[in-house]
């Protein structure tokens, strides 16, 4: 059986990014509420992205993860998961904060109710996405951007049409994020869909 360190070492095609957010030691209580297999090895992962399988994984350094959920405004958002990660594109990757089950969650709307588990745990979460197959190869030009549709999913944006795609920079990304899910929210309170 594999372990994760040798999975994340030897199959995930990845390549070292520079922070993509405000880097500082991590707050106590985080650090209480990660899982143990995950604080195992992000020091040494952390700070990577690229395929492994067909998935592309983005792993955000530890010391970044409380910025990162600040700009996305998970904290006021979804109280209930925690981003260390993402598919490089549409959705975050994010802990359930009650049971630590790997979660995927859009960043557009960013709400509970979108959130799809992946695996019960961050090695189940590593495992399933090292079994999809080889390791693709990432394009340079993706490393430490984040794919946008322009005109939002959620909103009736075509998620294919390649001029409704565009990539940004994550800190750019997150203030999109924010702004659209405020869009979102507006929209459904206005609908009178209090989901």
């Amino acid at each position: 059986m594999n372990t994760l360190q040798d999975i994340l070492g030897t199959a995930w095609n990845a390549s070292a990014t520079d922070a993509l957010f405000a880097t500082g030691p991590p707050p106590q209580p985080v650090l209480d509420a990660l899982p143990g297999d995950y604080l195992d090895t992000i020091g040494e992962f952390g700070g990577r992205e690229g395929f492994l399988g067909t998935e592309y994984l983005r792993l955000h350094r530890i010391e970044e993860l409380a910025a990162l959920n600040v700009a996305y405004d998970v904290p006021s958002a979804v109280p209930e998961v925690f981003i260390f990660g993402s598919d490089g594109a549409l959705e975050a990757f994010a802990f359930m904060l009650q049971d630590l089950a790997v979660v995927k969650i859009p960043f557009i709307p960013l709400r509970l109710e979108n959130a799809r588990i992946v695996a019960p745990s961050f090695t189940d979460f590593i495992s399933h996405l090292h079994r999809t197959g080889p390791s693709l190869k990432a394009d340079p030009a993706r490393q430490g951007m984040q794919l946008h549709c322009k005109h939002p999913i959620a909103l009736g944006g075509d998620p294919i049409a390649e001029d409704n795609r565009v990539l940004v920079p994550l800190q750019k990304h997150a203030e999109i994020a924010r702004y659209w899910n405020k869009v979102y929210n507006q929209a459904i309170s206005q609908s009178g869909d209090h989901e």
